[in-house]
């Protein structure tokens, strides 16, 4: 029905089918969300791969229709559908993707900043196993790297102390303690960031709004 569906709905022209489209991988998410869980089985498996590859086939064409920020917000809901399913590999894809999107269609720095938050907080949610914490580390580390290039000192400011909750993951009875790590000194590098682009702010007023946050930051990590 979905395929049929999504045939339909390709002819519609550009116009449509940044109507059309979305809802579908939305309907496609939520049957993989019904039906894959973990543990999986050799059945479940093949079934959410095929679910999956139906939403990114659904969702790359957006893209080159020019609809990226909806592409990117696609790619992320089904990142962290994928993970909380335990099909590691195709969050990994799909935040890959969302951060192509993010480099390669939003150039206007004045659009860059909420994109780039929706990617931390994504990473945030995602759940990965000890042999794919290389994976995980190289999307964090990149994500707190597109935190520096941003144009305005306060995007930058507030994206890189978003970033330093990525280091530090909180553990919660559903999560297995291995999946996540705490790098104190990750942490600590990005906050020490956070305080010299405060500080380089011209804005007084809003100098001491960040110098506020700054803290309010070191004090959450050291309560927790």
């Amino acid at each position: 029905m979905y395929f049929t569906a999504r045939k339909a709905f390709g002819i519609g022209g550009k116009e449509r089918v940044c109507y059309t489209l979305p809802p579908l991988v939305f309907c496609v998410l939520r049957l993989v969300s019904r039906t894959v869980r973990p543990p999986l089985t050799d059945e479940n498996m093949k079934f959410g791969q095929t679910l999956f590859k139906f939403v990114n086939d659904t969702v790359k064409p957006l893209q080159s229709l020019g609809f990226g920020p909806t592409a990117l917000r696609l790619y992320l809901q089904a990142a962290q559908t994928a993970s909380n399913c335990g099909m590691e590999q195709f969050a990994y894809e799909f935040v890959s993707q969302a951060m192509t999107i993010y480099e390669d269609d939003i150039a206007d720095s004045g659009e860059q900043f909420s994109p780039l938050t929706l990617i931390i907080g994504t990473l945030y949610t995602l759940r990965f196993s000890p042999d794919s914490a290389e994976s995980y580390e190289t999307l964090i580390t990149k994500a707190a790297k597109h935190s520096l290039k941003l144009m305005r000192h306060n995007d930058q400011c507030h994206a890189v102390c978003m970033s330093s909750h990525l280091f530090w993951r909180t553990y919660t009875q559903d999560v297995d303690a291995a999946n996540v790590g705490r790098d104190g000194k990750r942490v600590l590098e990005c906050l020490q960031k956070s305080l010299k682009i405060a500080d380089s702010s011209m804005n007084a007023a809003s100098n001491v709004l960040l110098f506020v946050e700054i803290l309010n930051q070191y004090i959450y990590f050291l309560a927790s």
